[in-house]
């Protein structure tokens, strides 16, 4: 699939079969895995709105007025299937969702109390999604810098990988 991939420079390309962008897989195929887990996302959220408050377009004369940019959970998986979104409209989309629940609604309403519930828990995914991400790149970046350590020793010395500073470094 690198054909696929016309757009990705060579340093990119190198990152991933390095490992630094994690597995490679092409243009397309990274796309599709993406909208998997976005719309998986979005799953939990609906599972989490037992109301179905924020699934479709609240129909409301007086919503229109007030709310200038609705977003609901379908308006989000559309955008998903029309590949209009990353990760950062994604996240904007599901802030966007709350904050017109935060808007429209009183504290004491319970659409209010269920945006708050179902926001908490989303940002709470969402974060430990982003910190997992970064610490798997920070171990591949930290295993590419031993593996260039190791291959530089053995242009020294062929028989490094027997010495004992190998071996202390291995452990």
């Amino acid at each position: 699939h690198r054909i696929c991939d016309y757009n990705l420079t060579e340093e990119e390309f190198a990152n991933y079969e390095n490992g630094l962008n994690g597995e490679y897989s092409c243009m397309l195929c990274r796309q599709n895995k993406r909208r998997k887990y976005l719309l998986k996302i979005i799953k939990i959220a609906e599972d989490k709105d037992k109301d179905r408050w924020f699934q479709e377009e609240y129909d409301k004369e007086d919503y229109r007025r007030i709310i200038k940019s609705p977003m609901y959970f379908s308006k989000m998986k559309e955008k998903i299937d029309q590949y209009l979104v990353n990760a950062e409209l994604f996240k904007n989309d599901f802030i966007l969702i709350f904050q017109n629940a935060f808007d429209y609604n009183k504290p004491k309403d319970r659409p209010y109390k269920e945006a708050e519930k179902i926001h908490e828990f989303i940002s709470d995914l969402l974060k430990r999604k982003k910190e997992g991400l970064e610490r798997r790149q920070m171990e591949s970046i930290e295993e590419q810098e031993h593996q260039k350590w190791v291959r530089e020793c053995i242009k020294k010395d062929p028989n490094f990988l027997e010495t004992s500073e190998y071996i202390g470094s291995a452990m």
